[in-house]
């Protein structure tokens, strides 16, 4: 990524970011990684464009600034200009639905975030003895056949 510098702007933690940091190191892109900790979210939401994390800010050499919002389609801006979404409409469509699947399960996932303990603990039960497994044998299934 031919650029001056790039922010990744997150909470303290892994969660939608953590795709965009692999992807970052992996294609040997140094970056900021500024985590804010939940606590101080409600005084700089205003300020976070859409409201919403992850961020990436890429500022250029001539100090020209550009705002990405939404996690995958991060990922994917950046995977790309990496030469990292396949050689093929074949490889394509196997990066697109292992990204697919991996949203699945995170989805199932974010239904626990922000409820109360004892909700996120009912909730938590219910999705890692129902709906997970059966997300992550179909990945399963899909990457030996594939690869």
């Amino acid at each position: 990524m031919a650029c001056g510098h790039v922010k990744l702007i997150y909470f303290n933690g892994r969660g939608r970011a953590e795709p965009i940091r692999m992807i970052l190191v992996a294609a040997g892109v140094e970056f900021e990684d500024e985590r804010i900790e939940f606590q101080d979210w409600p005084k700089i939401k205003p300020t976070i464009p859409g409201g919403r994390l992850p961020i990436v800010k890429i500022t250029d050499k001539r100090g020209d600034v550009k705002m990405m919002s939404e996690s995958l389609a991060i990922a994917r801006f950046i995977a790309r200009k990496h030469n990292m979404m396949g050689d093929t409409d074949d490889e394509y469509y196997i990066i697109e639905k292992m990204i697919g699947q991996v949203e699945d399960v995170e989805s199932e996932y974010h239904k626990t975030l922000m409820k109360p303990p004892e909700e996120k603990e009912k909730i938590s039960k219910e999705i890692l003895n129902g709906k997970v497994p059966i997300l992550l044998q179909k990945h399963s299934d899909f990457i030996s056949v594939t690869f």
